[in-house]
């Protein structure tokens, strides 16, 4: 896992090379006090995403209306003579994936894994959904510039979040909408990473979340990395 995680972290150097070279942009002559007056912001913020998981290409179809959401509680904490502050806080998220396909535990003599497995055109399953619920300690570095006339400032922030799954649960539907629920599903990883970007003005961002550790814990699963994209509102 170690490895796996220091491989998918060289992109974080070249993301901070842009966000440097975006703030570079801004206006520079706008210094701020030592004795710092600005309103602290994004302390509760909610995430509605359209989730997706990479890698499934080729192995089943997810659908469109996929979808998840973050909820976050965040200390803003400001960083003297700048415009960038630091926040740190404790969130939950869930992610629920609709595709064609049914989560099946493989039990082998080498090891036990779970697969991604389309459900066939004649079975009785007509609609399958995959639920993950996570509970989340995330970190932003946060640029925000003085407001404008409106009392609106532009902001923008990149970070990371470490989530311990909560469960893991399966939901399958049959022709006769009989529900059938599974939550067997030990391979989840446990622990995991995101890296996460918001983008915006006054209370709305664009957000986007891409988790660089896999689905499953390496070997025991399919190789499948959500990333979810979505609009963030910012309460207080």
């Amino acid at each position: 896992m170690a490895k796996l995680i220091l491989r998918k972290l060289h992109w974080k150097v070249l993301t901070l090379s842009a966000l440097a070279l975006f703030l570079s942009a801004f206006p520079t002559s706008e210094v701020f006090s030592q004795e710092d007056d600005r309103e602290r912001l994004d302390m509760m913020m909610i995430n509605l995403n359209s989730s997706f998981l990479l890698g499934s290409k080729g192995l089943f179809d997810q659908k469109f209306f996929s979808h998840g959401y973050d909820i976050a509680l965040m200390y803003d904490h400001f960083l003297p003579r700048s415009p960038m502050s630091v926040g740190i806080g404790l969130g939950i998220s869930h992610m629920r994936i609709y595709s064609n396909a049914q989560v099946e535990w493989v039990d082998s003599n080498e090891t036990n894994f779970h697969l991604f497995n389309v459900i066939p055109f004649d079975s009785t399953y007509k609609r399958s959904a995959f639920n993950l619920n996570y509970l989340e300690i995330p970190a932003e570095l946060r640029y925000r510039s003085k407001p404008d006339e409106r009392g609106h400032p532009w902001k923008i922030s990149i970070g990371a979040k470490v989530g311990f799954k909560i469960n893991a649960r399966q939901l399958l539907v049959d022709d006769q909408a009989y529900r059938f629920t599974s939550t067997r599903f030990p391979n989840t990883a446990r622990v995991r990473g995101t890296a996460t970007f918001r983008v915006g003005y006054g209370k709305f961002s664009i957000y986007g979340a891409y988790q660089f550790t896999p689905l499953f814990h390496e070997g025991q699963g399919t190789e499948l990395y959500p990333l979810s994209i979505g609009m963030c509102l910012s309460l207080f």
